[in-house]
């Protein structure tokens, strides 16, 4: 099946449902080559000029394989086309020229898990008043027992973004492991309310507080993103 085929048919499915429920982020691998990430992304914009409902571009893949430096014309290419720019960093320690190069070469518009910035990294960062998506809650908390990428709930680095709003404008909330840690957004947010040991114990204005950040931030139309705050 060619990726063509394949985004056709993904997209087929998310377009039968309203689009301030369901759209389409498409995911390049730091281990792909540059030709597949050309094409990836070549496909991702012509679909998008086509009115299909591909709303970003999502940078993922482990995050020791290696720099971004061949990938950043791709990437601006798709901002420029008006697809939002996910990059998912610091999900493991001692990675910090990795980051750093994530960070500086793609101004993506969201960070992904940002588990292990140091201060330098979140000084560089939040210094361009973007925006931070810290999670996922779910996954990373289940790492914190199956991989160990967090000590315990209680030190978990939602905490720190929370408490300093003036630094980080929105902490969202999410998942996209719903199967490998058979978790739910309705999971993720039950962990924030629960109380330690069990959870964050996130209250529930917090927790409103948190919603509120996602709709913010969202990858979404204009004329959508009313209709969802309303």
């Amino acid at each position: 099946m060619t990726r063509e085929r394949y985004l056709t048919i993904v997209l087929d499915e998310i377009e039968t449902y309203p689009a301030t429920q369901a759209a389409l982020i498409v995911s390049v691998d730091r281990r792909m080559s540059d030709v597949d990430v050309a094409e990836c992304v070549s496909l991702a914009i012509e679909m998008k000029n086509r009115s299909r409902r591909i709303v970003g571009i999502d940078v993922c893949g482990d995050p020791r394989k290696g720099g971004m430096q061949s990938f950043t014309q791709h990437l601006s290419r798709a901002k420029g086309a008006g697809l939002g720019l996910t990059v998912r960093i610091a999900e493991v320690c001692d990675v910090h020229s990795v980051v750093c190069d994530s960070m500086t070469t793609c101004r993506p518009d969201r960070l992904g898990h940002a588990t292990f910035l140091s201060d330098e990294l979140k000084a560089l960062f939040f210094a361009d008043i973007l925006q931070t998506e810290c999670g996922p809650i779910s996954t990373e908390s289940d790492l914190s027992f199956r991989g160990g990428s967090v000590a315990s709930l209680d030190v978990h680095h939602v905490h720190y973004y929370l408490k300093n709003d003036h630094l980080c404008k929105h902490v969202i909330c999410r998942t996209d492991d719903t199967l490998r840690f058979r978790t739910s957004c309705l999971a993720e947010h039950s962990l924030l309310l629960a109380q330690p040991l069990l959870g964050l114990g996130l209250s529930s204005n917090d927790l409103t507080r948190i919603a509120r950040m996602a709709m913010d931030i969202a990858f979404l139309r204009p004329r959508d993103r009313t209709r969802v705050r309303s």
